[in-house]
């Protein structure tokens, strides 16, 4: 059964990334001033993310061996999970690119940033290279959301063999992990000690039971920590490897606390929007660009976006969970 709480805290961060990106769209010196006052954490998507981050690390620890089936059959329903999705709303995207009048809009009322997207048809070769979403792409050409993906697709190819190391050798590995991460200027060591930051916690709340206790009492002061962690590259004005850190570090406080309290955030709307927060993620983004041409004012666009967002959203969960209960796997496949 699914944790309450962290579908409903996966629903929150799906809004957070919305507000995140139609507030930029129209030009507006009121979300100037929101974006700059102590508000700005409430649409600040970047901490969304991170809070994703941690939510997907912390289930990649597993106490049992790896095994080549068990590693094989992972990577088979992370793609069933994430690829369906994706291709159809990568498919939704190019039909508006190439066919419909989506980019005939007044660029006056939108941001520099809004008006950085979509200046290009795509042909079948850029389709396929952003369809792999492993092969070297810029994500921007169609759905820029879609970074996060490669992320995702790299995390569970990878994490799987980092927890087994980890296991088989020593979790103290992690630390010669996370100072490398620290001198090497390479992404993807920098994600890797992210989600292995996650796992360890995860192993940590499992074999220490009085962890779990300590988030289960002290949830509000560990959320108030949390929520600081999350937000000390704002309050600092810095960015570097050492703060992305620390904001990893404030994502699993929360995720902690919502996992310890699996009835903490119980909304049967979140919960739902939880469910489909993948779907919501992909999609909210490309209503965002093509009804652009529509709209003069912000706040009924924002709200229209939301509601379109959301119904594409459910329709493609519905869509793709019909693909799956047509396909049979000999080994009863679960997703």
């Amino acid at each position: 059964m699914r944790n309450s709480s962290i579908q409903s805290l996966r629903g929150i961060c799906a809004i957070v990334v919305f507000l995140s990106h139609s507030l930029c769209m129209f030009k507006s010196t009121f979300v100037t001033y929101l974006m700059e006052s102590p508000m700005h954490l409430f649409f600040d998507g970047k901490c969304a993310v991170y809070i994703f981050f941690a939510i997907s690390g912390i289930y990649y620890y597993k106490k049992e061996r790896l095994q080549r089936k068990t590693y094989l059959n992972g990577i088979l329903k992370k793609c069933i999970k994430i690829y369906p999705p994706y291709i159809i709303t990568l498919l939704l995207a190019v039909l508006l690119i190439n066919y419909t009048p989506c980019t005939n809009y007044n660029p006056a009322l939108f941001t520099e940033w809004s008006n950085s997207f979509w200046h290009q048809k795509i042909n079948i070769e850029e389709l396929i290279r952003q369809g792999s979403i492993l092969l070297p792409r810029n994500p921007d050409l169609i759905l820029p959301p879609s970074w996060y993906l490669t992320v995702e697709v790299r995390m569970f190819l990878l994490m799987p063999i980092v927890v087994f190391i980890f296991n088989y050798t020593s979790w103290w590995s992690l630390i010669l992990l996370l100072l490398l991460s620290l001198v090497v200027d390479v992404s993807i060591i920098l994600t890797l000690g992210f989600f292995s930051i996650a796992a360890f916690f995860m192993k940590l709340m499992s074999d220490i039971h009085k962890i779990e206790m300590v988030f289960s009492l002290y949830k509000f002061p560990l959320l108030l920590i949390g929520l600081i962690l999350l937000n000390i590259e704002n309050v600092l004005d810095i960015q570097n490897s050492v703060t992305a850190y620390l904001m990893m570090l404030g994502a699993i406080t929360i995720v902690g606390v919502c996992y310890a309290n699996k009835n903490l955030i119980s909304s049967n709307l979140l919960v739902k929007l939880g469910n489909i927060s993948y779907e919501f993620y992909l999609i909210h983004f490309i209503v965002l660009l093509s009804l652009k041409p529509y709209f003069t004012n912000p706040y009924s666009y924002i709200l229209i976006c939301f509601i379109v967002s959301l119904g594409l959203s459910g329709g493609i969960k519905y869509v793709c969970n019909g693909i799956l209960k047509c396909m049979t796997f000999k080994n009863n496949l679960y997703v």
